[in-house]
């Protein structure tokens, strides 16, 4: 599998109407001028769209887009962390602290 190399880059979509309740991109844009005037008649009977600034789009060598969406953090990283703490300051006491404490 090769390496994907991405580069952020500043992206903008056309979002309108498509009915009395539903909205959808019509594009996505590098300009933002190209953008707005796409935005004309975009939508249902005629309605203009809107211009949507993309936040943390990513365009790789051939010229597709990436969004990343941040999903947290890795939970056994965490829990192991977090019991290497413990043991090593369990380490540091003595017998009778560890007895003081509950435990052992």
């Amino acid at each position: 599998m090769s390496e994907l190399k991405l580069k952020p880059i500043k992206a903008y979509s056309v979002n309108s109407s498509d009915d009395e309740w539903k909205s959808s991109n019509k594009g996505i844009y590098k300009d933002y001028n190209i953008a707005s005037t796409k935005t004309k008649n975009a939508g249902w009977y005629g309605s203009d769209g809107k211009v949507v600034d993309l936040d943390d789009v990513y365009e790789d060598e051939s010229g597709e887009l990436y969004t990343v969406k941040q999903v947290g953090k890795f939970t056994d990283v965490a829990e192991k962390f977090r019991e290497d703490t413990l043991a090593s300051i369990k380490s540091k006491l003595t017998k009778a602290e560890l007895e003081l404490l509950g435990v052992s």
